[in-house]
């Protein structure tokens, strides 16, 4: 049975944190009520990389979680086939957003260093666009893992984070404009990271 593994202090959810291969198929540090699938926050400014809890070198206080993403594979058990939904709380209000799926093959930083740096092969698996409240919802996308550019080699575990990037130019309640890797799933911990045992 293929696994994919999730643990995040936030959710593997957290863009994915990563479990052991001898968790459930998706474990999170856990949001999630449902067996097998994982949920991790989306946080406002991801600068200080998977540190969510520490202080931004550019907020000067621990980043706010404004969202979420949750993955569960398609069959239980079956990593081939992920479901996927992205959903913001307080994004940008009448924005469209890209959801990227950044994989980095084995590298455990899952593409989110943590001085920020962001690296790893970007996947657009759909989009969502806020209201005028700063909500939206991508609704399930269904992600074939097999596919994607920048997973590990079959057998392997692939790790990655979730980057949700605004198309065009986006102002925020607070007059700001939504930067470029602003919004990002990441985790706590390198045990909280995204990641899945490549089928």
């Amino acid at each position: 049975m293929k696994k994919l593994q999730i643990a995040s202090s936030l959710v593997l959810s957290s863009v994915v944190a990563v479990g052991l291969i001898a968790a459930p198929v998706f474990a999170s540090q856990g949001t999630s009520g449902n067996a097998g699938q994982t949920k991790v926050d989306i946080y406002d400014n991801t600068d200080n990389g998977w540190n969510v809890a520490t202080n931004d070198p550019v907020t000067g206080g621990p980043d706010a979680s404004i969202g979420f993403v949750n993955f569960r594979p398609t069959v239980p058990g079956d990593l081939t086939n992920v479901k996927v939904v992205a959903a913001l709380k307080n994004g940008a209000p009448n924005c469209t957003y890209n959801i990227q799926l950044v994989t980095s093959g084995n590298n455990t930083s899952g593409g989110l260093a943590p001085d920020g740096f962001h690296t790893g092969s970007i996947n657009v698996i759909g989009n969502l666009t806020t209201n005028g409240s700063g909500k939206g919802n991508s609704g399930e996308l269904t992600v074939d893992t097999t596919t994607l550019v920048g997973a590990a080699v079959s057998g392997s575990i692939t790790y990655a984070h979730v980057d949700i990037e605004a198309v065009g130019s986006c102002t925020e309640a607070d007059g700001t404009n939504v930067a470029n890797n602003e919004y990002g799933a990441s985790a706590v911990a390198v045990v909280d990271r995204i990641q899945w045992l490549q089928p």
